[in-house]
């Protein structure tokens, strides 16, 4: 097998799963919110636009493989690069009109993550001068698997009362 085949089936390969994105991202969604109860807080929605070009971005670069041979493990990396962006815009873009906090989680950032999962709220005790450090629109809640997630918010409003509704919804991490 030749190079020409590898770059064929990366091409290939890479559409396919590009394509396979656009369905399966809605339907993920779909299945999420199922899981995540009422509304308490909504949050402001985010400008999608930097999102739609990656998307752009992706296919074009599927499609650069298509034309130019970079090499058969440059052919591989560019492709497996485009899906990856592929998939996270395509997350932030499904979730972005569903921001906020649910009853039973968080959605933001393109992720969402379930209140059960929250072990503590870190920057809750800190010293003025760990606060300084961070930015005041910044959530940041820690979980067994990353000891530090962060949300964005727009306002420090916005984060405020979300971190409020999340210590009233689960009052062990006050």
């Amino acid at each position: 097998m030749n190079s020409y085949n590898f770059r064929v089936i990366f091409v290939v390969f890479s559409a396919v799963v590009y394509l396979l994105a656009f369905f399966l991202v809605p339907l993920k969604t779909k299945f999420l919110l199922k899981k995540t109860g009422k509304l308490v807080v909504p949050t402001r929605k985010k400008n999608i636009f930097l999102n739609i070009l990656i998307l752009i971005f992706s296919a074009l670069l599927i499609f650069m493989v298509w034309l130019r041979d970079l090499g058969i493990f440059t052919d591989g990396v560019v492709c497996l690069v485009s899906l990856l962006g592929c998939a996270m815009s395509l997350n932030e873009i499904s979730l972005n009109k569903f921001c906020g906090l649910y009853e039973n989680g968080i959605i933001g950032n393109g992720r969402f993550l379930p209140l059960e999962k929250i072990l503590a709220l870190p920057f809750l005790k800190c010293s003025k001068e760990e606060l300084e450090n961070i930015d005041s629109r910044i959530l940041v809640v820690s979980t067994e698997k990353n000891p530090s997630e962060q949300f964005i918010f727009s306002t420090e409003e916005e984060k405020n009362s979300v971190q409020n509704e999340i210590l009233k919804l689960n009052p062990r991490l006050a």
